[in-house]
């Protein structure tokens, strides 16, 4: 059986995708209680399902098909279509079966249609989901994919697929529903076109930082404009125990969310372990080791200092270290007697005395000079002439 998760801290924690309380009709969605989950397909059957999407210029928004359950189905009645406007914390049920979809206009405009059957029908919706419409075609055809150009800020779409063996592409253009580009994205809220958000899955902190995005507000009737740069406002989160993760050589136990040791080995302070060792256990019987580490990419600063484990020395691994360590006292307190020797004898009364008769017969010596003698087959050294003209 497969079972869809999902991670909030770049892998640390796997939860349950959170099921709709609602189907798209309005009903409710009966499930046993403590199996309810939603699964979503990957790319594995897409000649039978659609894969989960997203986009990095709809902020927020994912798209899939699936099933509400214990587990993933793979019978296409089970299947229908999906979609969170909150990074995937919460979903909702948009339509009955397995449909093809796209995004365009930085998530203003969500296009999708039956992909199992024949149609004559493109759904879209110009809210983020909140409501859909339908444009009717001339004659129903067999969808394959819906395209939009590669950044996904038009509002220009292309359905193609087939008509009794033939190839047929449908061009879909929302500007000329004539709606204004809108305004004052640097001004969210208020009159503003744009609203402000943040991810809040179990908390305002994402990775360690919280994230503030700027985005249309659903209800508002108007495009963005192609090249908007919307911005987005990041800031530091004090760190907790969810920013980090075991280090190599520990593991999560299975009664707590604490770490503990691991039979794989130990990653020193300086490199491996044995690295470590023989710089830490010259003169201790233990050395401390890192038993979590910061998740990648996490940008918190201060608040949670995770502990530290205490590892055993190997046995005898200070023995040649205290010998070296006793070497090296036996040099020093050599070298501090041979010092005071000195001090000693350079302080006597009989080393001052044969100091200054030395120095007295230094004084009295009849110093003479050598002279200009020339000695025999050594001519003179005699200064270089110069040329007058």
């Amino acid at each position: 059986s497969i079972r869809s998760r999902i991670s909030f801290d770049a892998g640390g924690n796997w939860l349950p995708l959170r099921p709709p309380g609602k189907d798209s009709s309005g009903g409710n969605i009966s499930c046993q209680p403590g199996l309810c989950a939603l699964h979503l397909h990957d790319a594995t059957f897409q000649d039978k399902f659609v894969p989960f999407y997203s986009y990095d210029k709809a902020v927020g928004i994912i798209m899939g098909v699936g099933n509400v359950g214990p587990q993933l189905s793979f019978e296409p009645q089970d299947a229908n279509t999906y979609l969170s406007r909150d990074g995937g914390y919460l979903w909702q049920e948009v339509k009955k079966g397995v449909h093809i979809y796209e995004f365009g206009n930085h998530g203003a405009v969500l296009v999708m249609a039956d992909i199992l059957a024949a149609t004559d029908e493109i759904i879209y919706s110009l809210d983020e989901g909140n409501s859909w419409k339908t444009v009717h075609l001339s004659s129903k055809m067999n969808v394959t994919n819906i395209l939009i150009e590669p950044r996904a800020i038009s509002t220009k779409f292309l359905a193609y697929g087939t008509v009794g063996g033939a190839g047929v592409v449908q061009f879909l253009d929302f500007d000329a529903m004539g709606w204004l580009p809108c305004k004052k994205p640097e001004e969210p809220g208020g009159q503003s076109d744009y609203e402000v958000w943040s991810p809040e899955f179990g908390g305002l902190c994402l990775l360690g930082t919280k994230r503030t995005y700027v985005r249309r507000k659903p209800l508002s009737e108007c495009f963005n404009r192609r090249e908007v740069k919307l911005p987005m406002i990041s800031v530091p989160c004090p760190c907790t125990r969810d920013d980090f993760e075991c280090n190599v050589g520990f593991q999560v136990a299975l009664d707590s969310r604490n770490c503990v040791k691991s039979s794989m080995p130990l990653v020193g302070s300086v490199g491996p372990a044995e690295e470590t060792e023989a710089a830490e256990c010259r003169f201790r019987d233990t050395y401390s080791v890192e038993m979590y580490r910061r998740i990648p990419g996490n940008g918190c600063v201060g608040g949670f200092v995770p502990p530290r484990y205490e590892a055993k020395c190997p046995q005898g691994s200070n023995e040649a270290a205290g010998a070296g360590a006793g070497w090296s006292l036996t040099r020093l307190v050599l070298l501090v007697l041979a010092v005071a020797v000195l001090v000693y004898v350079a302080r006597s009364e009989r080393f001052q005395d044969c100091w200054e008769t030395l120095a007295s017969r230094a004084r009295n010596v009849d110093f003479k000079p050598v002279g200009t003698t020339e000695l025999p087959g050594i001519p003179r050294y005699r200064a270089p002439s110069i040329a007058r003209f």
